[in-house]
């Protein structure tokens, strides 16, 4: 309101001013005119005074207006409702609607395709407690997946037996009792969610890695001929594809 005020008083004070220079140095009959004319633009800027005046006074009172409906819907929405002799009284408040930003849905794990026996996942669940028990869940994940992305490179062609057992390959698993798998119930758990299609190896490497190795429990040689190669490191073992992949 007080910008509008400004903008509509300043050009009538400049006009003001004006004409005060002129009455001083022009003839009598000029300064009546100039006389008439001040007080002709005094009129207008009164008018104009009481124009913003008015304008901002209906505005208050239309948002007073606003606010008054406002309550009185909200009371409309209260209702009495009789039962059985007593009074109860429903209320329904206005619904807010609040808009939230859209969220990337997660791409959901296929269930692999693989045909496993129990006793083969039960060897697996060993694999995962010789070579992993003492690492993170997802390390786990990760050995459990190497079998099975295995299985699936050689297109199903061989047993998860035959891989579990292949030479070099993996712990030897013989010696591990049902007993020492109870103390480390989460071998099962990844083993399972392997098999649901979970895969952290997935994120380096677009169909999950197939080998994997521990710097510290490897030879020289070992460790020299996989320099150079693309590598994932979960834990301890460091996961990885053939080595011209």
């Amino acid at each position: 309101m007080v910008s509008k005020l400004v903008k509509i008083i300043f050009p009538f004070l400049v006009i003001l001013v004006l004409t005060f220079i002129i009455k001083r140095k022009f003839k009598r009959k000029l300064k009546e005119f100039l006389n008439f004319i001040f007080i002709f633009l005094l009129t207008i800027l009164f008018f104009k005074l009481l124009q913003v005046i008015s304008f901002n006074c209906g505005k208050e009172l239309q948002s007073s207006y606003n606010s008054e409906m406002v309550i009185s819907t909200y009371d409309l929405y209260k209702e009495k409702v009789t039962s059985q002799g007593s009074i109860s009284i429903k209320t329904s408040e206005p619904k807010i609607i609040v808009a939230t930003p859209k969220v990337a849905k997660k791409r959901k794990n296929k269930r692999r395709k693989i045909q496993i026996t129990k006793k083969e996942t039960k060897m697996v669940e060993k694999v995962v407690y010789a070579e992993a028990r003492g690492e993170c869940f997802k390390g786990q994940v990760a050995v459990a997946s190497v079998i099975f992305n295995r299985y699936e490179y050689n297109k199903r062609k061989i047993s998860i037996k035959d891989i579990i057992l292949a030479k070099n390959q993996f712990a030897n698993i013989s010696n591990i009792t049902q007993e020492m798998l109870d103390q480390y119930p989460d071998c099962k758990r990844a083993v399972q969610k392997a098999l649901r299609g979970y895969d952290p190896t997935r994120k380096k490497f677009k169909n999950g890695a197939r080998y994997f190795y521990e710097p510290a429990l490897v030879s020289e040689y070992q460790r020299e001929i996989r320099k150079g190669v693309k590598t994932l490191k979960i834990g301890n073992h460091y996961f990885h594809n053939d080595f011209h992949e």
